[in-house]
């Protein structure tokens, strides 16, 4: 890694403000800093409003934007608890073509939402690297960034990911 002059470092993702560290989503995970929960396998779904409404990759735009516009809801007598989205949590297309895995987006809404089985939440548990939680998606917050990199990176699609504060 070599430092800029502008504020920013180089690093094996491109530069980074040199505040920030490139750290492996494992590595997060092992320190319990970090959560992994694949999305809510539901095959039924509906788009009459009936039961919890289920996310699925198209909600999620090559923008990196939550895209509510149509939603499909899903009924079951099955506990969704471990599977409901939080405010911060990052969601990611963990299947698709080649263009469209890794597709991210930070999510800020509440109430009750699930993610089918195709997207994956990251949850940040312990801020240990940041002064504070953050509120929005700004990207001067004080806390490492998290940039995902799909197990097999030749496939390019984190190239377009952009960078999430967490």
């Amino acid at each position: 890694m070599t430092e800029a002059s502008n504020g920013f470092k180089e690093t094996e993702i491109g530069p980074i403000p040199v505040e920030w560290e490139v750290v492996r989503l494992g590595e997060l995970m092992r320190s319990q800093r970090l959560m992994a929960q694949n999305g809510f396998p539901c095959g039924e779904h509906n788009q009459q409003g009936r039961g919890i409404p289920h996310l699925r990759p198209f909600n999620v735009t090559i923008q990196g934007e939550i895209d509510l516009e149509t939603l499909k809801y899903i009924e079951t007598h099955r506990n969704v608890t471990p599977y409901l989205l939080k405010p911060g949590d990052i969601i990611f297309n963990n299947t698709n073509s080649e263009e469209l895995v890794g597709k991210t987006a930070y999510w800020d809404h509440t109430g009750d939402f699930v993610l089918s089985n195709h997207m994956t939440i990251l949850r940040v548990l312990t801020w240990k690297s940041c002064s504070s939680a953050p509120t929005t998606r700004s990207t001067s917050s004080s806390c490492v960034p998290i940039r995902f990199e799909p197990p097999n990176a030749s496939c390019g699609a984190w190239r377009r990911a952009r960078p999430t504060p967490v």
